[in-house]
Formats: C-alpha cells, sequence, structure tokens
C-alpha cells in the first residue's frame, strides 16, 4: 500500500512511466494465454519479478499467476514500491505488466532519476500544473511522452532515445526509413 505521504500531484517519468506505458500495452496482451514459455518464465524468475523481490523491493499487488488461472502464462499486473533507482527492475526495460514506484524529493530529483537510465523509450507526467508537466516534459530522454495520460496514436512517430531504439514508427518520420533522399544542386 503506498503512503498516504505521497502527494495528489505525482510525478512518473522516464523508466517510470515506460513501464506504465508497457503495462497498459501489455496488460491487454496478458489477457490472452502467453503464448511464449520462455517469455512468461522469464517475467517471473529471477530476471524481472523475483529479481526485484531479492532487491529489496516490496510488491504492493501482483507477481505472479491470477488465482485460478494454473493453465496458460497469464501473470498480474504487479506494482513495485520501496524501489531504489539502481536496482535491475528500473534499469531494465521489462516488457510485461509491471511497474515500479520512486518517490522523489522535488522536480530535479524526479527529472535526474527519470534520466537514469540506459533506455527512454515512453513516459507519462501526472500533475496539475501544466505549464510544470511541459517543462519537465522537454527534460525527460524518452522517445515520447504525455501529460496526464497516456496516448499512443499511429499518426504520431514512436521510438526511443538511447538504448530504447533507433528511428521511429508512426508519422511522416516512420517513413524515413523507406526513402532515399536526393540532393541535386544548380550552380549556374
Amino acid at each position: 500500500m503506498l503512503s498516504a505521504g505521497l502527494v495528489l500531484d505525482i510525478v512518473l517519468l522516464g523508466a517510470i512511466g515506460a513501464a506504465m506505458w508497457r503495462a497498459w500495452i501489455l496488460s491487454r496482451q496478458f489477457e490472452q494465454a502467453k503464448a511464449d514459455r520462455a517469455a512468461f518464465e522469464q517475467l517471473i524468475s529471477a530476471l524481472n519479478i523475483a529479481a526485484g523481490r531479492a532487491e529489496g523491493a516490496k510488491v504492493a499487488c501482483g507477481g505472479g499467476r491470477p488465482q485460478g488461472m494454473n493453465r496458460g502464462y497469464f501473470i498480474e499486473p504487479t506494482v513495485f514500491t520501496d524501489v531504489t533507482p539502481h536496482i535491475k527492475i528500473v534499469q531494465e526495460e521489462i516488457f510485461g505488466p509491471v511497474v515500479s514506484v520512486l518517490t522523489y524529493r522535488d522536480e530535479e530529483d524526479a527529472i535526474r532519476k527519470a534520466n537514469n537510465s540506459p533506455f527512454g523509450l515512453s513516459g507519462a507526467i501526472y500533475t496539475r500544473d501544466h505549464e510544470r508537466g511541459y517543462r519537465m516534459a522537454r527534460r525527460v530522454r524518452t522517445g515520447s511522452l504525455t501529460i496526464n495520460g497516456m496516448i499512443v496514436d499511429p499518426k504520431h512517430p514512436f521510438g526511443g532515445f538511447k538504448q530504447s531504439g533507433m528511428g521511429r514508427e508512426g508519422g511522416p518520420e516512420g517513413l524515413d526509413n523507406y526513402v532515399e533522399t536526393k540532393t541535386i544542386h544548380y550552380a549556374g
């Protein structure tokens, strides 16, 4: 359970926001049996959920198979608390319904923690102050970022920064990989 001391103006950034986005998108995929046993076992194993517990994070909810679902490859949406910025579940992209919640002291601390990851696929900032949200969003190193929600639109370019990928899918930028650009100069 999250402490009552957390303010309503919660900011979730960088790796945290990306994890939320992946949990939201992938939870829909996990509603059906996961066809890849190796991916299921990796998510449950020491590589992810068990690793979070081993490094001191606490499971606030989820963390295993849903009750009564012993067949197939279903995983409960999982939320970790008491998370530190350098543990594996924060520093690596987990492609499953897993969210790590980090606390922060102030805006600078939140941005520093968000950018302290080798990844930068997507993020989210939740705030009542739209100017603050925009100011912070410009400083977070992610390929996309949504303020007060999560929007994935195929008309907009999508792709990550750092080790979250090169190039973009969607939008006009998504066509760049299929186009050869030629410059012709006329000198006289």
